[in-house]
């Protein structure tokens, strides 16, 4: 049996590998104790833009339809959130989101219809890919899941373009979504695969990071990480990761219980 295995890991992913380089006590909590990890309001914000970005990209919505369906989807997905403070001002960009990420999607045409493609989920237009990681030892699907493809754009290039809602735009992608933008890139041969960023000020389009070298990369990391999930059972592996009794992942008070009650902080 190896690492992974151990601990019910059947699958991998560029957050799970992101979290395993810096944050090796978060992946615990998450994956080895099987602690949820739920988004903030500002996640909510950026899937509902996204919810109305694709309104108008894949289904021809306009504007006005797609602001208040992306508003439906942002209320439901908070209304139990009521100690996070953000949740109005995060509503409050909303429509200002989507207005300028439906204008940088314009160079790309139309996404995929979603009756192309009936296995698609209803509400996103989201693809599932996969590419396994292998040793001589074990094996393990490293799983994405799309934002928008566009098999035919102007450009004549099948494009994979994923959004990311932020509050100041990067120069250069952040190593964490290099490795994302990796994975689809090897599990899409033939497609560029783009970021497009929006802020409340401005967009950009960013394709940053050497792929082959990345999963290259990738692939040692996950090598070291199953020789140290293979030591022993969770509560063995909290008590030996380095962790920081500050660390703002653990901040919810069911999470600060667990930092207590497992890593003895």
């Amino acid at each position: 049996m190896n690492g992974f295995e151990r601990h019910d890991i059947d699958h991998g992913s560029a957050s799970m590998v992101n979290d395993a380089i810096n944050n090796p006590g978060k992946f615990i909590a998450h994956r080895c104790f099987k602690n949820d990890w739920p988004i903030g309001s500002a996640g909510d914000r950026g899937n509902a833009i996204e919810a109305g970005i694709e309104q108008v990209v894949v289904y021809g919505k306009t504007i006005e339809e797609a602001i208040a369906y992306a508003y439906k989807i942002y209320d439901a997905d908070v209304a139990l959130k009521l100690t996070d403070r953000f949740v109005q001002s995060n509503r409050e960009k909303i429509e200002l989101g989507i207005m300028m990420g439906v204008e940088a999607f314009k160079p790309y045409g139309k996404a995929l219809e979603p009756e192309l493609d009936p296995s698609r989920p209803e509400r996103k237009p989201q693809h599932k890919v996969k590419i396994n990681c292998k040793t001589p030892f074990w094996e393990l699907p490293l799983i994405g899941y799309l934002d928008f493809v566009f098999p035919n754009p102007p450009s004549g290039v099948p494009t994979i373009i994923d959004l990311k809602t932020i509050a100041k735009i990067p120069r250069v992608m952040s190593k964490q979504h290099q490795r994302q933008r990796a994975i689809y890139a090897a599990a899409k041969p033939g497609f560029d695969v783009k970021f497009i960023y929006v802020s409340p000020a401005s967009t950009v389009t960013l394709e940053d990071g050497d792929v082959p070298q990345i999963m290259s990369d990738m692939k040692k990391a996950l090598i070291r990480w199953e020789r140290f999930l293979n030591l022993g059972d969770a509560d063995f592996l909290a008590s030996i990761v380095p962790m920081s009794p500050d660390d703002s992942e653990f901040n919810t008070t069911a999470r600060k219980e667990l930092l207590r009650e497992k890593f003895g902080f």
